[in-house]
């Protein structure tokens, strides 16, 4: 299968998303949703669980669906694209099947659903709830033979 770029040839998106350092202080929300929402955004994982809870009608968020999460990233102003021919892929096959189509590159970020959890990696970086803060895709905490079960590409 073939991956089509969404920009033609070398060009980068207009405002490709940046992950920041997770903005988690003691006692907040400690799941998965709310910690990509912390990375893409910066906000506390507290207003970003506020955030999904205002979308999906939850008294606490214990855990997230897809569509309240980018929506809740949507609110901050970023934009999601489905990537399809992912599913069923291992994690570790994923990121072979995107650095082989030249899309895994800095300027780019994923948000990746596996093992039902969500993960964001960009370039060779690879950020999660699970493990709190931004490490290598090549670290043993990543658990690279979860599988896949949707890809998103995010930016702004």
């Amino acid at each position: 299968m073939e991956l089509k770029p969404r920009f033609k040839a070398g060009l980068k998106p207009k405002n490709p998303l940046r992950l920041k350092p997770l903005n988690r202080p003691a006692g907040h929300n400690r799941y998965c949703g709310p910690a990509v929402v912390s990375f893409c955004t910066g906000w506390t994982t507290d207003e970003s669980a506020s955030r999904i809870r205002a979308l999906s009608g939850q008294r606490a968020v214990r855990g997230s669906k897809l569509v309240h999460v980018l929506g809740a990233m949507t609110a901050d102003g970023i934009v999601s694209e489905f990537v399809d021919g992912f599913k069923g892929l291992t994690l570790a096959g994923a990121l072979r099947r995107l650095r082989g189509a030249k899309r895994l590159t800095e300027g780019r970020t994923y948000l990746l659903v596996a093992g039902n959890h969500f993960q964001l990696v960009t370039g060779r970086r690879y950020a999660c709830g699970r493990i709190g803060e931004i490490v290598s895709v090549a670290d043993k905490r990543v658990k690279r033979r979860a599988r896949v079960a949707s890809v998103f590409e995010i930016y702004r």
